[in-house]
């Protein structure tokens, strides 16, 4: 059953959303601190600079954008985690949309219990529906949703599954129907969104971290089919080392 979201400017309950992309990024940076004693001489001396180790959840970072060398929303931050609330956070950017550019707005799903959905405003223009999922649907994927592929019947793309768990959701807003959906597996996430114009070919742009050493998931574009919408199609797939890593820090 799809699940649709009534959008305002005034309900801050309310969701948004529309046409989409991006994702990934990984990296474990460490930082060092250093700072200045007294000797037993009362003059100062430099203590040594420490290094905390990489492996602690303080110093853990995951961050995805678009390949710079795409043509479709390169350099677009995609994914990363939020380590205070515990969320993997997927950005999708959306091409220009009256209705839409210019709200900040989030609200929960009530068939995900912890996650949310929102429209952000782009630091350039533009928006981006943003997906906060709680880390542990993530890890461990969920049982009580029915699984489904896409809306044409087609395999998710670039997924580990041809089908996954699946929640439908149809975003109103002024009249305008944005149909999307959630797709939430064992360390794999997709998003799809309808788009009011036919991609016509199938392209797929990766999202990768800052070094471009891991490839997290892909932004791709699905044909109209049928009757059935065209529109984009995130796909994100968390490695398992990073997923081991995590699940040992909820």
């Amino acid at each position: 059953m799809t699940r649709k979201i009534n959008i305002t400017q005034k309900t801050t309950a309310a969701l948004l959303c529309t046409s989409l992309l991006a994702l990934a990024a990984c990296g474990t940076p460490f930082t060092s601190t250093s700072g200045e004693g007294l000797n037993k001489s009362g003059g100062n001396t430099t203590v040594a600079p420490t290094t905390p180790a990489p492996n602690t959840w303080e110093n853990f970072k995951m961050e995805g954008s678009v390949d710079q060398k795409s043509q479709l929303f390169a350099g677009e931050k995609a994914v990363d985690i939020d380590k205070a609330t515990k969320e993997l956070v997927l950005r999708l950017p959306m091409l220009a949309n009256p209705y839409l550019d210019g709200l900040s707005i989030a609200g929960p799903l009530p068939d995900l219990p912890g996650a949310s959905i929102g429209l952000e405003a782009m630091p350039d223009g533009g928006s981006a529906l943003v997906l906060r999922l709680p880390l542990h649907y993530v890890t461990k994927g969920v049982d009580f949703l029915e699984p489904a592929r896409l809306p044409n019947g087609d395999p998710l793309p670039k997924m580990p599954a041809s089908e996954l768990p699946a929640l439908a959701i149809q975003l109103s807003n002024l009249g305008k129907d944005i149909k999307a959906a959630i797709y939430v597996g064992t360390s794999a996430v997709g998003i799809f969104v309808n788009t009011p114009f036919n991609p016509y070919l199938t392209i797929s742009a990766p999202i990768r971290n800052k070094d471009g050493t891991k490839t997290y998931g892909y932004v791709s574009t699905v044909p109209v089919k049928g009757t059935n919408d065209g529109g984009f199609f995130l796909s994100f797939v968390l490695p398992n080392d990073i997923a081991r890593f995590i699940d040992d820090h909820l």
